[in-house]
């Protein structure tokens, strides 16, 4: 995964927000613009996992019950 050294640190928690929340608008993945030690702007791509994507939606309906 893009960008699994920072998930490990402090902004492991942002980025997990950041893919929660673009899973739940219904994206594939985001891109995360980072400027690194040496000053250059880096940009990490992570896919988002299928495990994720359509968490927002609501559960279907129950059927009506059969007698």
């Amino acid at each position: 995964m893009a960008g699994e050294d920072i998930v490990q640190g402090p902004s492991g928690h942002i980025i997990a927000q950041l893919a929660t929340k673009a899973a739940e608008d219904g994206f594939d993945g985001f891109v995360l613009l980072v400027e690194n030690e040496r000053g250059e702007v880096e940009a990490l791509y992570d896919e988002i996992l299928p495990e994720l994507r359509g968490i927002s939606q609501e559960p279907p309906p129950l059927p009506p019950p059969t007698r």
